[in-house]
């Protein structure tokens, strides 16, 4: 059954909704915006032609509350259905899964998912030059092929990784950073969506911005999607999330055992069927796939873009060192560790 979109109005995935003639099925489970209309969010609703009829919704436009979280006593049961995803079945925020992708996303971008074995001397991802290079924006958009320069790469070339984490630690600092990042949003918006990588990192103009094709990653337990966001902190590229509804605006990270608002950030954007997310409850192995390119520590140190199970009845986003055996986000004034977890992984 069709009926009318409204903002303020939780929508699951698979709804139909129309707006302006047009119908809409819903492909992210979220709860709607007046600024975020089924036609200028791609991300969250697909169109399905002009309307043949409707029902009539109910109840008006509610602004989002603006709170400040505070961490549970304990983690809550994980009693719903989890948010994320098994072998080729996506599961997004609103916690019914997609149907799988028809294609490997990843197919025709440069992606290696290390299912072969692959020896150092055939690997040519650790010239020292490139990889500083790869920071500023000095490759332009070829350092976005194959998920990225800074992609982790210790599951086919543990020299390779290696010498990207000190690569980072020595070349790496905000106005680098700052600059690559604006150099590659300012070149991926001037390219047609074919040579654009299925998902891929943008910059924020003001604190606060979510771009239109931002990908919904997890959900407040009152229904505000998050969006997965990574900012320059303190020498590393921290993981974290970012939504319309924070206050004050940004994106937050978690660091040093506290959550820490950042003014300037990237959000994940793209084709929300082109990511998958794989179960840990343990170290996070890779074998066979590939993880979407997220942040780096001080020292290098890969980190992966992850998101909770059920945690305080939302879907937290955040970060896991591949030494670790939890996802870590900002929750509160706090820094949380909480597992099960998903991370993100091109399908």
């Amino acid at each position: 059954m069709t009926r009318e979109w409204e903002a303020g109005v939780h929508y699951n995935a698979g709804e139909r909704v129309c707006y302006n003639g047009t119908d809409y099925n819903v492909i992210q489970g979220h709860t709607s915006q007046n600024d975020w209309s089924p036609p200028i969010v791609p991300a969250l609703y697909g169109s399905a032609g002009p309307s043949h009829g409707h029902s009539g919704g109910g109840g008006g436009y509610q602004q989002p509350q603006q709170h400040q979280q505070q961490p549970p006593q304990q983690q809550a049961p994980a009693q719903q259905q989890p948010f994320g995803g098994q072998q080729g079945q996506q599961n997004v925020a609103g916690g019914t899964p997609a149907a799988p992708p028809p294609t490997k996303y990843s197919e025709g971008h440069g992606f290696d998912d290390g299912g072969s074995d692959k020896s150092d001397a055939d690997d040519d991802e650790f010239d020292k030059k490139k990889l500083a290079m790869g920071i500023g924006g000095g490759l332009g958009l070829a350092a976005l092929v194959g998920g990225g320069i800074y992609a982790y790469t210790r599951h086919k070339s543990k020299k390779a990784e290696e010498a990207k984490k000190e690569a980072w630690s020595e070349n790496a600092n905000q106005q680098t950073w700052q600059a690559g990042a604006e150099k590659r949003t300012r070149e991926l918006a001037t390219v047609s969506d074919k040579k654009k990588p299925p998902v891929f990192w943008v910059l924020t103009d003001h604190p606060g911005d979510i771009p239109r094709d931002a990908i919904p990653i997890g959900r407040e337990a009152g229904g505000e999607p998050l969006f997965a966001a990574r900012a320059f902190y303190q020498g590393g590229l921290h993981v974290g999330k970012a939504g319309k509804h924070f206050n004050p605006p940004g994106a937050v990270i978690s660091w040093g055992g506290g959550a820490v608002t950042v003014e300037k950030y990237e959000v994940l954007v793209g084709d929300p069927r082109a990511i998958t997310w794989k179960k840990f409850d343990e170290r996070p192995h890779v074998r066979g796939w590939q993880p979407v390119d997220a942040g780096r520590e001080s020292d290098g140190t890969f980190l992966f873009l992850a998101k909770t199970d059920n945690y305080g009845g939302g879907v937290q986003v955040g970060k896991v060192r591949e030494d670790e055996d939890a996802v870590c986000f900002g929750y509160g004034d706090a820094e949380v560790k909480s597992k099960p977890f998903y991370i993100a992984a091109y399908a």
